[in-house]
Formats: C-alpha cells, structure tokens, sequence
C-alpha cells in the first residue's frame, strides 16, 4: 500500500476535482501517476525461482510454507506479491 499523499496536495487535487477536471486530468495536471507498488526488487525477488520451482512441485503449498522454505523473515503477502508478477 502506498502511502497517504500530502494533504497540500491532496487540497490541490480536490480544487481541480471542484473545478471540474476529472480525476484522471487532475492526476495528471499534478502528475502523481506513479506506478503503485514495488518493482520486484525486494529482498525476496533473489529467490524467485525457488518459489516457483515449489509450486511446481506443490501446486497446493501455502504462503506460509513458502515463507518459511526460504529462510528469509517478511509476511507471507510478500510472497504472494513476488510470485504475482
């Protein structure tokens, strides 16, 4: 989850939104469309084809599992963000 945007900026945006701009051109007037997320690059990403390689072998194991087999201490839903790109 990203986190929460300025709330001077926030005030900006709901000022074009009142002026009648949609929120896709306020968007870009303030040009804040970054891309959610992160970019694979976490401390999981090393260890991809491990993962894969257990799914493969374990159509049915679990996040946690996964977690665990790895060795490396992040919440499950990192593993499942990893394994979703």
């Amino acid at each position: 989850m990203s986190s929460p945007l300025p709330s001077a900026l926030r005030a900006r945006f709901q000022r074009y939104i009142e002026e009648g701009l949609s929120g896709r051109a306020a968007a870009l007037r303030l040009k804040h469309l970054l891309p959610q997320g992160h970019d694979g690059r976490g401390k999981l990403a090393p260890h991809r084809a491990f993962f894969e390689e257990l799914v493969t072998q374990d159509s049915d194991i679990t996040l946690f599992e996964l977690r665990d087999a790895v060795g490396v201490q992040v919440h499950h839903s990192s593993v499942a963000d990893l394994l979703s790109y």
